[in-house]
């Protein structure tokens, strides 16, 4: 097998990696049950790409994102031996470094001409259309609710966040094609679609980032507007905040609270926002906070170990109020990324995620001037919003996504190479 077979292979296989959302869906709908999971696909790849690494060893040329991807994966390793789970601990290093090397390595280590990269975004834009049609169609036939909500696209996601933070990539990207007059009807059909699909997912967080994506995009391109969009946006706020303002009056007069179904509202979901001690979810993640904190105070240099959280938590429930019954047990990780390293990596998780983020932007910094730099900074925004209240770094079904961008990113930057 000759250098441009090998490269062939490997892109075509990484394309059909690319659409997760159908192989995890595969065997759950109707009575079918055929499973597709992409662990074992890694397992048959990453001889590939390692050999393909090999080939390419001496025209290797390290860019910043390597760096940082390496120095985030080493405070892993290093947590391995005072882990209070060393086994949760190595095998956590383990997904991770074979996640990152399929999915961000795969930009780095193949010269992909700008057609392979393109069918790669489509490969994975349709996928998650696919994967909405079905989240909509699942959450129809749930009713719409508040609860719903988390069910409507089991067992990809486990929560509404998640499942629209794994296409958000995808919108941002269409948003940028459609600025720019690029193929727009699909690309313009995407985005309505996405944004219904958002609306009715109740995830607050994307509620506010959606429209601040696409102000900034407006703001951007169409410089001319500017100070139109800019009113349009003040007065906007103005009218949401007079508008909740009425809610909590109306509210307040027929003592909505005290329905016990009063949390599946969409009007609950909103004032939840800004009234924090209203919601069930955000009274949890205050908690896990809390106690990523007690953790961290208890391991301070090396953390409880790599994806330990969940393993330690149930030593530390007792420090804090939960306010509901409800949210007890649901202990994944701590609700936060930057939390999440300072408690399962303490200071050497710290400094190897601060790596990892800069270099992100130093990334940013070699590519300034390329032609989709601003998607590039919509995206490292994107993510970094998205850590405040999640930790993504282990959910399979996010973590290929955010790989996948920034290996996009890094491929931008590569020399160009003719495959022989």
């Amino acid at each position: 097998m000759n250098y441009r077979q090998l490269h062939t292979l490997t892109y075509r296989f990484f394309v059909l990696l690319t659409v997760v959302p159908l192989w995890s869906l595969a065997g759950h709908i109707g009575s079918v049950k055929v499973m597709l999971p992409v662990e074992p696909l890694m397992i048959l790849y990453l001889p590939l790409l390692l050999i393909t690494a090999w080939i390419r060893r001496k025209k290797w040329q390290w860019q910043p994102l390597d760096a940082g991807v390496l120095a985030l994966w080493t405070a892993g390793v290093i947590s391995i031996p005072f882990a209070q789970s060393p086994l949760i601990a190595g095998k956590a290093a383990a997904v991770w470094g074979a996640y990152a090397l399929l999915f961000y390595g795969s930009w780095r280590i193949l010269p992909m001409a700008h057609r392979e990269r393109n069918n790669l975004w489509k490969a994975y834009t349709y996928s998650y259309g696919a994967l909405m049609v079905y989240a909509v169609f699942h959450l129809i036939s749930l009713g719409f609710g508040y609860h719903n909500s988390y069910d409507m696209a089991q067992p990809f996601s486990q929560g509404h966040t998640l499942l629209v933070a794994a296409g958000f990539p995808a919108f941002l990207r269409s948003l940028h094609r459609f600025t720019q007059r690029s193929n727009p009807v699909p690309h313009f059909s995407f985005l309505l679609f996405f944004t219904f699909f958002t609306a009715v997912s109740f995830s607050r967080l994307y509620w506010l980032i959606l429209p601040f994506f696409v102000f900034l995009y407006l703001a951007y391109h169409w410089r001319k507007a500017r100070w139109w969009l800019v009113g349009a946006a003040v007065l906007a706020i103005m009218g949401g905040f007079i508008a909740l303002e009425q809610i909590k009056a109306e509210r307040a007069a027929r003592k909505a609270w005290e329905d016990p179904n009063d949390h599946k509202t969409i009007t609950a979901q909103i004032l939840s926002i800004t009234q924090w001690n209203a919601n069930d979810s955000n009274l949890d993640r205050l908690n896990r906070w809390k106690i990523g904190y007690l953790m961290f105070q208890d391991h301070p240099v090396t953390g409880v170990g790599w994806n330990n959280y969940f393993h330690v938590f149930n030593d530390y429930p007792t420090q804090v109020t939960f306010y509901s019954d409800e949210r007890v047990g649901k202990t994944e990780n701590a609700h936060n990324l930057y939390l999440g390293w300072l408690s399962e990596l303490g200071l050497v998780g710290v400094i190897g995620g601060l790596l990892f983020l800069v270099s992100q932007w130093l990334q940013w910094w070699r590519i300034r001037h390329h032609r989709d730099q601003f998607l590039v900074v919509a995206f490292l925004l994107n993510f970094l919003l998205l850590g405040m209240i999640e930790d993504f770094q282990f959910y399979e079904k996010i973590l290929p996504y955010w790989l996948f961008t920034l290996g996009w990113i890094v491929a931008m930057a590569a020399p160009k190479r003719k495959i022989v």
